[in-house]
């Protein structure tokens, strides 16, 4: 099967999983949730969709055990609206990206702004980072 159509697929999917749950549950464990991408299987039978969600760790543990309650329902809807051969079984999956890149990001402010050799530390353990190093010299 062509990447191409693997690609085209998964967006398709993504959009529609997105649509889904923006407008078809109901269930108060759901928050503010945005859908930030999906993978789906070299033979489209499974997709994985990840999600983020506004909240502390309980709203997400929250968010997550409401959206696999909801993933039946969420397969039913895109085997509905999306015309498939097989409609893949869906499994969410909190991306931590977001979480990560803000966390890289606090830590380079903190090099930066002050020179902090903890925050240094935190980043590259056991070396010792230069001006020249961090401007990629």
């Amino acid at each position: 099967m062509s990447h191409q159509r693997t690609d085209r697929v998964r967006e398709l999917i993504k959009e529609e999983v997105s649509r889904i749950v923006q407008s078809g549950l109901s269930d108060p464990r759901i928050g503010l949730v945005t859908i930030t991408d999906a993978e789906v299987s070299v033979d489209l039978r499974y997709a994985k969709i990840f999600f983020t969600v506004l909240g502390d760790e309980g709203a997400r543990r929250d968010c997550l055990a409401g959206l696999r309650s909801a993933a039946r329902f969420v397969r039913g809807e895109v085997g509905r609206n999306v015309r498939l051969k097989y409609t893949p079984e869906i499994h969410f999956e909190f991306d931590s990206g977001l979480d990560q890149a803000m966390r890289i990001e606090e830590l380079l402010s903190q090099i930066h702004a002050t020179g902090d050799s903890d925050a240094q530390e935190d980043l590259f353990p056991g070396e010792t980072l230069k001006e020249d190093h961090i401007n990629g010299e």
